[in-house]
């Protein structure tokens, strides 16, 4: 399946087997940074929040409100980064 025009800055995105392992790692971390406001999404109402994380995206929320300063969620996103 082709990828959507503009998305990816390589003109080399379209064949990932010629990508460098540099340009792959920029590519998932680009679509990570572009997937935090579906992060943020999931958390809705809840305490919680979303951040790219390198390749990654971490997400976390706290549902059950037990600690609605945020602070345990800060400490695990401090870990993350």
């Amino acid at each position: 399946m082709p990828r959507p025009k503009g998305r990816y800055d390589s003109p080399l995105a379209d064949d990932p087997s010629r990508l460098t392992r540099g340009e792959k790692y920029e590519l998932l971390a680009d679509e990570a940074k572009t997937a935090e406001a579906k992060g943020l999404e999931w958390v809705g109402e809840a305490t919680g929040m979303a951040q790219a994380s390198g390749k990654v995206l971490v997400a976390a929320s706290d549902r059950r409100k037990s600690d609605p300063s945020g602070r345990t969620i800060n400490q695990l996103m401090k870990l993350s980064k």
